[in-house]
């Protein structure tokens, strides 16, 4: 019975938590690439507004 347990927590392991730590750091990067699009434009025009006033 108990090894029953620790191997099903094992597959859970392996099916579950395995794939969350790999896609997690391409995940990262697709945000931090979304945010260099899309907020650069907006950080850069309010950077602009703050050094003209």
């Amino acid at each position: 019975m108990h090894t029953v347990k620790s191997s099903n927590i094992v597959k859970f392991f392996e099916t579950r938590i395995i794939p969350i730590v790999t896609i997690t750091p391409s995940i990262h990067h697709l945000f931090n690439y979304i945010f260099d699009v899309s907020g650069a434009r907006f950080w850069n025009n309010r950077i602009r507004e703050d050094q003209s006033s």
